[in-house]
């Protein structure tokens, strides 16, 4: 009985082996794909994005403010929402603007 065991034991491992490495290939091109919907609209032949320049409102001097008063990369308990908040906060007030 042993016998018999240790005889399959090398195609167990290679089966084993085998459904290992092609459930990585499988988890690596899940991730390559991730987000896209290949049931979704098809895009257009011209797929590129122009974005305009804009010059920044804050000044030279706002702009060195702010990075001392939010350290964006500062830990959060609110997954940067409390970053984000305080920064806008900010321009806001520089911009008199009403937020």
């Amino acid at each position: 009985m042993h016998i018999c065991v240790l005889s399959h034991l090398p195609s167990i491992c290679f089966s084993s082996r085998t459904l290992v490495t092609n459930f990585n290939i499988h988890l690596q091109t899940e991730a390559e794909h991730f987000g896209i919907d290949w049931g979704g609209p098809v895009s257009s032949e011209d797929s590129s994005v122009s974005v305009p320049e804009t010059n920044c409102p804050l000044t030279a001097c706002d702009l060195q403010e702010l990075q001392c008063a939010v350290t964006p990369l500062a830990s959060s308990s609110e997954y940067g929402v409390d970053l984000y908040e305080r920064t806008l906060d900010f321009v806001g007030r520089k911009l008199d603007l009403i937020l």
